[in-house]
């Protein structure tokens, strides 16, 4: 027998609706446009050559990362995993733009404890914008 969902799509709608409309998410919105707008990033593709000819070539580098040593950097500095992954790749980003700044997005699940056994498709799009300096330390921190 399956068990009927105590949470659906249609509560899901309402309580965010109720969250877009919270003193919270106005004082993020406001925080992340203030923050975002007119980044000056470039998504300009970069010229591999001084004769101004854009090559399209596709290689991958599989980059390994030792479960152990994550978990350990993790804990060190107090931030999630997920949170160092970006923080690593919007800091490969900039260093590969030539720039200190990364601006991309990045997805979420959208589920919370209450739509565990939903059905449906809640996945948000988010910006992650970057722009490198300090330390590697006080950079992990900042992305967390």
């Amino acid at each position: 027998k399956v068990e009927e969902e105590s949470y659906d799509a249609n509560d899901f709608v309402i309580d965010e609706d109720k969250e877009l409309a919270s003193d919270k998410y106005k004082n993020a919105k406001s925080y992340f446009e203030k923050t975002i707008v007119d980044p000056e990033c470039d998504s300009n593709i970069i010229y591999d050559k001084n004769d101004g000819n854009v090559r399209h070539d596709v290689f991958r580098v599989n980059l390994k990362a030792k479960n152990d040593e994550v978990k350990k950097i993790t804990k060190k500095y107090n931030i999630k995993t997920s949170s160092f992954f970006l923080a690593t790749f919007s800091y490969l980003l900039a260093k590969v733009n030539m720039d200190n700044k990364a601006l991309f997005l990045t997805i979420n699940n959208g589920r919370n404890e209450k739509m565990a056994n939903s059905v449906g498709m809640f996945v948000k799009t988010y910006p992650f914008y970057a722009e490198i300096g300090g330390s590697v330390e006080e950079f992990l921190i900042k992305c967390n």
